[in-house]
């Protein structure tokens, strides 16, 4: 969100502004490289650049293709705060699905989701960040998950799912990675 009083003064002032919001799409990084290429007239760089996340994904798709799909949620936020995941609707869903996986929240839509539908759907696999690591197993609820009690509770740097950029294929591919760790020795 970008104040529009705010973009308005740097206008006046003579400071093109520019605002890229996220996409609930996963082709919304490729929008959002074009577009910044053709705002600082590199379009040749950013083709070069949605052509090589369209390669690292596609060969990520290919390899994960007939492999089973692991009910996978990724943990945006948990605890008394609420729980948050990326839903159907966002496009980190996507990116589980790229990657092998079957969001266990696919369904829904939004960032909220309950715990008690985390329970009842006992994901096999749990992505999260690295410092909700401890306290998510061992906190009361989530440390009865089936993903837990099986040590496949997987830390990942979220700048590569919750930004859109140019690392998103990289994000596609660790996903990937945690899901189906013998196609990617």
């Amino acid at each position: 969100f970008f104040d529009e009083d705010m973009q308005a003064k740097f206008q006046e002032v003579g400071i093109q502004v520019i605002t890229l919001y996220d996409s609930t799409s996963f082709q919304g990084v490729y929008s959002a490289i074009e577009t910044l290429g053709k705002v600082f007239n590199v379009e040749d760089k950013a083709s070069d650049i949605t052509e090589e996340i369209k390669e690292q994904v596609s060969k990520v798709e290919e390899r994960v293709k007939k492999e089973e799909k692991p009910r996978v949620y990724y943990v945006v936020g948990f605890g008394q705060g609420g729980d948050y995941t990326a839903t159907g609707d966002t496009f980190i869903n996507e990116m589980i699905t790229m990657a092998g996986g079957d969001n266990i929240a696919k369904d829904a839509t939004g960032w909220a989701y309950s715990k008690e539908t985390l329970i009842e759907r006992d994901p096999e696999v749990i992505i999260l960040p690295e410092y909700f690591y401890e306290e998510f197993i061992s906190s009361e609820g989530y440390k009865d998950l089936s993903a837990v009690k099986n040590n496949k509770v997987y830390t990942i740097d979220t700048n590569l799912l919750d930004r859109q950029g140019p690392r998103s294929g990289l994000g596609v591919m660790e996903i990937a990675k945690l899901l189906h760790p013998d196609l990617f020795k």
